[in-house]
């Protein structure tokens, strides 16, 4: 009885993290998929209807695993995601953006809809080439909150912790298909 309780001691006291953040694989490219558990700040949810651009930037870190040195930093990059509201059409333009390239765009009419975009971007892929060197990574993911608002003089930036997650390669190699012999 008392182990029990303990348990729910400890797993009440646990930090909660700020980012839900899952890896899948798909030939040679990694899928990185992730969304952000908090809620967006006021600031943030005052500034949606007004037609401020709201952006939220997701940097992104992948490292191999050594075991004597450093990690080496394979590769990282920085998922900007962005909705704006159009006063005249009515609508939300919502863009997501990886290293300065456009990957995915969206309109909504309803901002419920624009705020998840904000809060769960699209799913984010990253071609591995010699994927065959990279069988242990650590992928690193924050968020980090800011606001273009033409009346706001110092923006404040708000962040969230760093959430790492390992992924370790489990690919079964191929075994070559046996062919028939011809009958020639």
């Amino acid at each position: 009885m008392h182990g029990i309780l303990i348990a729910l001691v400890l797993a009440a006291s646990l930090p909660v993290q700020p980012l839900s953040v899952s890896v899948t694989q798909e030939r040679d490219a990694l899928m990185l998929d992730f969304a952000l558990l908090e809620t967006l700040p006021e600031a943030f949810n005052n500034a949606l209807p007004s037609g401020a651009v709201v952006r939220l930037t997701y940097p992104i870190q992948l490292r191999s695993e050594r075991r004597y040195m450093w990690d080496k930093r394979v590769w990282k990059g920085i998922l900007a995601v962005t909705a704006v509201f159009d006063p005249i059409t009515g609508r939300y333009r919502c863009e997501s953006v990886l290293d300065d390239v456009i990957v995915a765009t969206e309109e909504y009419t309803d901002i419920e809809n624009a705020r998840q975009w904000l809060r769960d971007p699209p799913v984010v892929r990253l071609a591995m080439h010699d994927y065959s060197r990279w069988r242990k990574l650590r992928i690193r993911v924050r968020t980090v909150f800011s606001s273009s608002r033409t009346l706001l003089i110092f923006p404040s930036i708000e962040r969230t912790d760093w959430v790492e997650v390992r992924f370790d390669d489990h690919r079964v190699p191929v075994e070559p298909k046996e062919t028939a012999p011809s009958g020639k």
